[in-house]
């Protein structure tokens, strides 16, 4: 769920949505404030000839002021609850997202561990057995106390556990690439489905 939600980038862009948002918000907010402007002008005195004017070289230094009051406070009113409306909507859509996304990844991982107990079980159990149970009934046909058909049978047992085992594995593997994708990034993976279970436990 951590890798989900740092890695996940529609989960990534809302959360910027919301940042966003929230910026406008405070933009919002702040209309509602004084507004206070200070500048500066500096005139420049040159040799005009014309009488009574000042003489060159005494430039003039002019310091502006100016405050706005917001008088009608209501009128800002509106901005501000349009602004907090789609905030809580961005913040609506990530919980959404979050939620189904969260929702995949448990189902996921439940898919994978059922696999790889399925895999566990063909590997040390299911295929083991039916090998032993060939090797039996070779045995037993190389000294006529079993026929060729029931020979056949054995060995078509074998050879279907065979299948689904890797039929299973497939399906392991397509299991962990969706939630590779769910996730949105890369994870610990090697090429045999029983060596990460201790990756996909931690």
């Amino acid at each position: 769920m951590d890798l989900l939600a740092e890695s996940r980038q529609d989960l990534l862009g809302l959360r910027e949505m919301i940042a966003a948002r929230e910026s406008i918000v405070r933009l919002s907010h702040r209309r509602n404030l004084p507004s206070l402007g200070v500048g500066v002008n500096y005139i420049t005195i040159g040799n005009t000839g014309l009488p009574g004017a000042p003489a060159p070289g005494t430039d003039a230094v002019a310091l502006m002021a100016k405050i706005d009051l917001p008088l009608w406070f209501g009128s800002n009113k509106a901005r501000v609850q349009s602004a907090k409306l789609a905030e809580s909507e961005i913040r609506y859509r990530y919980a959404a997202v979050r939620n189904s996304a969260e929702a995949e990844v448990r189902s996921l991982d439940f898919k994978i561990r059922q696999s790889l107990e399925s895999l566990k079980l063909y590997k040390e159990n299911l295929i083991p057995e039916a090998e032993q149970a060939l090797q039996s009934s070779l045995a037993a046909y190389k000294t006529g106390d079993l026929s060729f058909l029931d020979l056949l049978d054995s060995e078509r047992v074998l050879l279907q556990l065979q299948l689904e085992y890797f039929q299973e594995q497939a399906g392991y593997f397509t299991h962990y690439a969706n939630l590779e994708k769910a996730v949105g990034v890369e994870l610990p993976l090697t090429d045999n489905p029983m060596e990460n279970t201790e990756e996909i436990n931690k």
